[in-house]
């Protein structure tokens, strides 16, 4: 704005400045208009999974298609389904075929049993530790609140337990009765398993009558 004096009466003049800048803290209709990467992608295109966000580790693509083509030549199916079939029979090598097709590692039957569940109450160890090296969760747990440390444990599967506790498992999860594995080893008079997980941190809680 600019003041002149004209005839004893003060003229102001103001000048409206057309396409001036813009305050710098305000965004540029550039800025406001920027989409975030997600929105930014194609509509219509989804984008690759990222497989480490299952808990298992990434698999590699040249890896996950050779797989599967095994598997397509072999008639079996590239399913859950399969993978806890494999595990139920300790059938490794399909057991590996399908974790590497990346198959859902702890999808559940009726029953609520991973396909860690299968192998663990099997005593399949060396399939139980290539289903914990891909990432199935121990955690899980079946209609009755079990985990498949519990099953292993009851079945006085020793090599099994040992490499699920020193695979990370939880040592003490309690079923829907308030069982821990160890008083499921405990119940079948499994004293050997008893012995481990009392060992490696379990709590003793047998009744002493």
């Amino acid at each position: 704005m600019a003041c002149f004096r004209i005839g004893g009466s003060l003229l102001l003049l103001v000048f409206f400045v057309l396409g001036c800048q813009t305050d710098p803290h305000e965004p540029s209709s550039s800025q406001e208009q920027a989409a975030s990467p997600q929105e930014a992608a194609p509509s219509g295109e989804e984008q690759a999974p990222d497989e480490t966000q299952a808990g298992g580790p990434q698999i590699d693509p040249a890896v996950q298609q050779e797989a599967r083509q095994q598997l397509e030549a072999a008639g079996i199916a590239i399913a859950a389904a399969s993978l806890r079939s494999a595990a139920q029979q300790g059938n490794l090598d399909n057991s590996r075929l399908l974790i590497n097709a990346g198959v859902d590692l702890d999808e559940q039957d009726v029953d609520e049993w991973s396909a860690l569940f299968f192998a663990a109450e099997g005593g399949h160890t060396e399939v139980v530790k290539a289903l914990m090296e891909a990432g199935a969760n121990t955690a899980v747990k079946d209609r009755r609140g079990n985990t498949a440390l519990h099953w292993a444990a009851g079945e006085g599967h020793l090599e099994t337990v040992t490499a699920m506790v020193e695979g990370g498992a939880e040592v003490d999860p309690e079923n829907t009765s308030g069982y821990t594995p160890m008083l499921s080893a405990w119940q079948y008079q499994r004293q050997d398993v008893v012995d481990y997980l009392i060992a490696n941190g379990a709590e003793d809680r047998r009744r002493q009558d």
